[in-house]
C-alpha cells in the first residue's frame, strides 16, 4: 500500500496523530471505524484534541452502541446508515 493512500486510511479513520488541524477545528468529524482497531473513545480524544466539536463514529464492531461519552458529543452509526449520512453532510456543504 503506498504512503499517500496510508495516511488518507489513517484519516478517514480519525488515528492519532492523522488529523489536519485546521480542517477539523470547529466541526463534527465523522470517522470511519469500519476494519479499525480503534474505539469510539480513542477517535473522541483524537478529535477533541484537534478541536473538533463532536465526533460521528461509523462502525459495526460487535460491542459498540450508542452511550454516553461524558461532555463530548458523539455517537455511533451502523454502516448500513452511513449513504444517508454522507448524502445530508455532502448536501450541507
Amino acid at each position: 500500500m503506498s504512503p499517500k493512500l496510508t495516511l488518507f486510511l489513517k484519516c478517514r479513520q480519525c488515528h492519532p496523530n492523522s488529523l489536519d488541524k485546521k480542517k477539523v477545528k470547529g466541526k463534527i468529524v465523522i470517522c470511519d471505524g469500519i476494519d479499525d482497531d480503534y474505539t469510539t473513545n480513542d477517535k473522541i480524544e483524537t478529535v477533541q484534541e484537534m478541536g473538533g466539536l463532536g465526533l460521528v463514529h461509523i462502525t459495526d464492531q460487535d460491542g459498540a452502541m450508542v452511550k454516553n461519552y461524558g461532555d463530548f458529543p458523539a455517537t455511533v452509526v451502523r454502516s448500513k446508515d452511513v449513504a444517508t449520512l454522507l448524502q445530508y453532510a455532502n448536501s450541507t456543504r
